[in-house]
């Protein structure tokens, strides 16, 4: 083979294997764009101009392992709210396929679970006082909001939790949740309760760039 036939042969070869990395990385970035598109979802918040990105919901239906002297049953109907452990994932509003909010049929095995063992679980709130009674047990949720001449607003989120008469010991951490799309706008620091029971997170207008409505979820874990 003559030089020239040579060069020719290996230049030929050299975009012959160009053209297929090309190939591939076009691949690669179609393989991407696809594994984007069903992990993200595009969303346009309230007080921006463009969609942006954010996580899709997870799969949030988990039947607890430790069954806490709950049936199969109460199990199930306990996964709905997300409230067995420290519940992480992304979580919108109930409304919109998110985990139920606290309310008292969700209090009612919370307590069942606490007397074989349970010790953290979430609870989840919207912005209104909740108070639920089980004989002698109470759950007693208020939410107070403040809108300074100013134009600052200041959010006050207070829990207390009887059990047979007696008010529990806790520590508990607040995370500012996005209403619409479910995940954290922020998360405080785990704060215990004071001398008479209760537990308060104050939230400040100013703790994050307006985004829209918002719901607040506690992760709480007794103390002995």
């Amino acid at each position: 083979m003559e030089i020239a036939d040579y060069k020719k042969r290996t230049e030929e070869l050299e975009n012959k294997v160009e053209t297929q990395d090309l190939k591939i990385d076009h691949l690669e970035k179609m393989l991407d764009e696809k594994i984007l598109e069903n992990e993200m979802q595009k969303v346009t918040i309230e007080g921006t101009k463009s969609p942006v990105l954010i996580p899709k919901p997870l799969s949030k239906i988990v039947v607890s392992k430790e069954n806490y002297g709950l049936n199969e049953e109460q199990l199930e109907a306990i996964a709905k709210y997300g409230c067995v452990g420290h519940y992480l994932d992304v979580d919108e509003s109930g409304s919109k396929d998110g985990m139920n909010r606290t309310d008292k049929i969700c209090f009612t095995l919370l307590l069942k679970a606490f007397k074989n063992g349970l010790k953290d679980f979430t609870l989840k709130f919207g912005a209104r006082d909740e108070e639920f009674s089980v004989g002698t047990s109470k759950l007693h949720y208020s939410f107070e909001e403040i809108k300074h001449e100013d134009g600052s607003i200041k959010w006050t989120h207070r829990i207390s939790i009887m059990q047979s008469g007696k008010k529990l010991r806790f520590k508990a951490r607040c995370q500012a949740m996005s209403s619409l799309v479910g995940y954290e706008l922020k998360t405080y620091e785990f704060t215990e309760t004071n001398s008479d029971g209760f537990y308060e997170q104050i939230i400040l207008g100013s703790d994050w760039k307006e985004i829209g409505t918002w719901y607040a979820r506690f992760h709480i874990s007794l103390i002995d």
